[in-house]
């Protein structure tokens, strides 16, 4: 995986960043068990504490770099679309 750069938040209350959250917990599920493993951290309770997101801001995903995660898996079931 490389370093992917967008903006998004995991919770907040606009229903936009709820998207945004719910496609990167998608994204996690879609993953083999060892990838989802490393991503315990992405649990919904805020991006900021993940592994791999990078916060522009105390709320914002500014970027997503899991290039040293060794994922296993694609970005079909990605929906880069709930991104601004």
């Amino acid at each position: 995986m490389s370093l992917v750069q967008f903006s998004g938040t995991f919770r907040d209350e606009s229903p936009t960043r709820q998207k945004e959250a719910d496609a990167l917990l998608k994204w996690k599920a879609s993953l083999d068990n060892q990838s989802r493993s490393f991503l315990s951290s992405w649990d919904g309770n805020g991006p900021c504490n993940c592994t791999g997101i990078i916060c522009g801001n105390s709320t914002r995903v500014s970027q997503l770099n899991l290039s040293s995660s060794g994922l296993q898996g694609t970005l079909h079931s990605f929906r880069f679309s709930s991104f601004p």
